[in-house]
């Protein structure tokens, strides 16, 4: 009796089924709904250059070491600071840190005591590409080798001469080894280069040895112009 119920019940399934017009409209797929935050994506904020307010000026970092400024005292410190999407808002604020030194350089600029080293900070306005306080000499290119230049060494620019090198004569110096990828403004590397002039910004000496043969090296090298030649 039970086999004869369930075979009726089958075949009462399947004429229902049948029953259903062609044209009949499907159920929707289930779609989920997407979040408020898929549809309006929060602004990404970008962390904005390291800078500091001083004197109601903002400075701005240039990433370059004062070479000249190797002592002296502080003017002050950071005190307080803003998340680094933000500009400060007061004086001995910035948006990378607190307990930073900092010591007034020239008109337009400032250094910053990081890592161990003044690092030049500079107003919107400042009116030099490179700061005053970097590092830099006139040399002549000797040879190119691969992906390295030698060069001599002409001078030490009478407006900004260096305290990088321990001996200022440069009839005494060595030659020096620079990268050539820090050579600016310049479609190809060849032997073409060979004898030009060039204006080195820099920072540090490597091995500045007189007692040894070998080229000396920058301990940084931050770009590289032909200026003649």
């Amino acid at each position: 009796m039970k086999k004869i119920i369930l075979i009726l019940s089958l075949l009462l399934l399947v004429s229902c089924m049948n029953d259903v017009p062609e044209n009949a409209e499907k159920p929707p797929k289930t779609v989920e709904n997407p979040s408020k935050s898929e549809e309006n994506p929060p602004e990404q904020k970008v962390a904005l250059r390291p800078m500091v307010m001083v004197d109601g000026k903002i400075y701005l970092d240039t990433g370059y070491v004062n070479s000249y400024a190797t002592c002296g005292t502080a003017d002050g410190e950071i005190k307080t600071t803003v998340d680094p999407t933000e500009k400060p808002k007061q004086n001995d604020e910035s948006n990378f840190g607190t307990d930073y030194e900092y010591q007034r350089w020239t008109e337009g600029a400032l250094n910053v005591m990081m890592d161990h080293h003044w690092v030049i900070f500079v107003t919107e306005e400042y009116d030099r590409d490179i700061p005053f306080g970097v590092a830099n000499l006139k040399a002549e290119i000797m040879k190119i080798d691969m992906d390295k230049i030698m060069v001599r060494i002409l001078e030490f620019p009478e407006e900004e001469s260096t305290y990088a090198f321990q001996e200022n004569d440069v009839e005494k110096l060595k030659p020096l080894w620079l990268p050539v990828d820090k050579i600016i403004e310049v479609e190809k590397i060849d032997d073409h280069i060979v004898g030009k002039k060039i204006h080195v910004y820099f920072y540090g000496v490597k091995n500045e040895n007189m007692a040894t043969s070998a080229p000396m090296e920058l301990v940084e090298v931050y770009r590289i112009e032909i200026i003649e030649g």
